[in-house]
């Protein structure tokens, strides 16, 4: 790896953690500050709320994404991409179907991001690049009879 592509490590997902992070931290109860309306602000709040603990794990599988990408080895970035399109979407339209409450709509998209990020990591780390991960088992040294000295 060269010194580039090292010192790039992990910025995606930074950027993404800090985001949701700062806007769940200081995100202040009146919302926008292009709204003045008490209901967007609280839905403001609310989305925040529910779907900002979960930028860091989409930050994760962006840049995974990008790294499988130059890699060539998309399938599994693109599956994880398609089932985040598909709980956040179906999710959501059920949610509304069910129930008027917005919250169980961001509770779906917070689904969607988690299951997007932890998809594509574990897709790499079952080896989707370059095979499965296979931890260093201990050499033990056996003379006759089975003995080790």
């Amino acid at each position: 790896m060269s010194p580039s592509q090292n010192r790039n490590r992990g910025v995606p997902e930074t950027i993404h953690l800090t985001e949701g992070a700062s806007m769940r931290r200081w995100s202040r109860p009146g919302g926008p500050r292009w709204s003045t309306s008490g209901l967007s602000g609280a839905v403001h709040v609310g989305l925040f709320y529910a779907v900002g603990a979960f930028y860091g794990l989409f930050g994760l599988g962006l840049a995974l994404y990008f790294t499988s990408q130059g890699g060539g080895r998309l399938l599994w970035p693109l599956l994880a991409n398609l089932v985040r399109l598909v709980i956040a979407g179906g999710g959501g339209w059920l949610a509304l179907r069910w129930s008027a409450d917005v919250s169980y709509v961001f509770a779906a998209l917070g689904a969607a991001l988690a299951a997007f990020g932890l998809i594509t990591a574990g897709a790499v780390a079952t080896g989707a690049w370059f095979g499965p991960i296979v931890w260093p088992r201990p050499r033990v040294l056996a003379r006759e009879g089975g003995q080790c000295k």
